[in-house]
This record gives C-alpha cells, structure tokens and sequence, in this order.
C-alpha cells in the first residue's frame, strides 16, 4: 500500500502547504553532508516543496518523488530550474529516476515514509539501499512514536502491525499511519549505520495537556 489519496485531496484543499525549510533538515544537511560539493539530493514525499529553495541555494541536483499530482504541477510551475526535477509517484514502488540509482548523496524523508504499512517502508528501505551511493545519507524527521498521547488514545483502526488509519485527533483523515520505537527504527536500517537518533518529546501543558513523540534519525550507507 503506497500513496494516500487522502493527501492529494489535503492539497487540493489547499491544507499542509508548508513552504518554509525545515530548520532540522537545514541543520542535519550541515553537519552531515559536505555541502561544497554538488550534492544529489531525492526527497521523498515532498509535500508543498518546502525543502525545495534550501537545496537550490546549496546549488544541490534536486530529485523529488510526491504522490500528489496536484502539488507536483504547482511545483513544477512554480521551479523553472534544470536542477529541480519533480515527478508524481509511488516512491513505495519505484524511485523513478533511473539516472541517479547508486549516486544519491542525501534522501530526506520527512514525515513520509512513516504513512505507509511496515511491508511498503521496508520496500523504501531496500530501495533507498540501491539508489545511496556507498556513505549516502538517509535522513528522517517525524517518525511517529507509540509513546505519543495520539496512538494510545485516539480513535483507530489497525490495518497492519503499529499502522492505523484514525477516525479522530490530529491523524484524522491523513491516510495510514505507522509508528515506531528505537528498535523498530533499528531493525529496518539493519543494513545502514545509524549516526544519530533524537526521540522529540513534546509535552503540551496547556490548555489541553498532551504529549507528541517522534524520532528523527540519519543512517549511512556503508562505503
């Protein structure tokens, strides 16, 4: 099970257009990648596009895979840059740009790949394994973890192990869900070196007391 329709219908809504970088992907970027060289860089699930002008002024050769054709036309109007390439898929299936198998500096996953069934991530993984050349960066942000309030309270039904589909909360109409802890996040990048690993907790007070849990991690390919 790959893309959620749900997404397409979210951008067409014009809801979750997010077009500032993401700070942690500015900084992990930095200090994990020599960013004076000409980077290859695949995004997967680029939603709005919002890492999109942080590699343009790196001068970094951009490849993003997103389900929605709706955002993808945007995207593609709104970039009129040779390095920016954009393609509508099921980066679940296929990472489409043959091109640039086995040369991928840098995959950035954010909040992605976490919205799809333990069997698909894993197709991801054996095909991000391909497509890294030897000491390519995977880079993830938002791995939804089972400590958070959502997965123990919220309304859900179980459609494979720790993936949900939620009737209520936050995760409401957002497609599946899948969600992790340390060791799961370990035993799917077995084949990687895992060279960091953040557990984000955040602890909401007021004015409803709530707790969101995620993990961010990059893992290598070994050289």
């Amino acid at each position: 099970m790959g893309f959620s329709k749900d997404w397409d219908e979210i951008y067409t809504s014009n809801k979750q257009l997010s077009i500032w970088p993401w700070d942690e992907v500015i900084a992990l970027t930095h200090r994990h990648c020599n960013i004076k060289k000409e980077l290859i860089v695949l995004e997967l699930g680029c939603g709005a596009g919002a890492n999109i002008p942080f590699f343009q002024s790196i001068k970094a050769n951009y490849y993003a895979i997103e389900g929605s054709q709706t955002i993808v036309k945007r995207l593609q109007n709104s970039f009129n840059d040779s390095k920016i390439n954009i393609t509508c898929g099921d980066f679940t299936k296929d990472f489409e740009f043959d091109e640039i198998i086995g040369k991928v500096d840098l995959i950035i996953d954010r909040s992605s790949v976490t919205h799809n069934t333990t069997k698909s991530i894993q197709n991801v993984i054996k095909m991000a394994l391909k497509a890294l050349k030897p000491g390519g960066k995977y880079m993830a942000f938002d791995w939804f973890d089972i400590n958070s309030d959502a997965y123990k309270n919220d309304e859900k039904i179980e459609i494979d192990s720790n993936t949900f589909v939620f009737k209520n909360g936050y995760f409401a109409g957002l497609g599946n869900v899948h969600f992790s802890d340390e060791n799961h996040i370990k035993e799917l990048f077995s084949d990687f070196k895992i060279d960091y690993l953040i557990n984000n907790i955040k602890n909401q007070l007021l004015p409803t007391p709530k707790l969101n849990s995620s993990f961010t991690f990059v893992a290598t390919k070994s050289l």
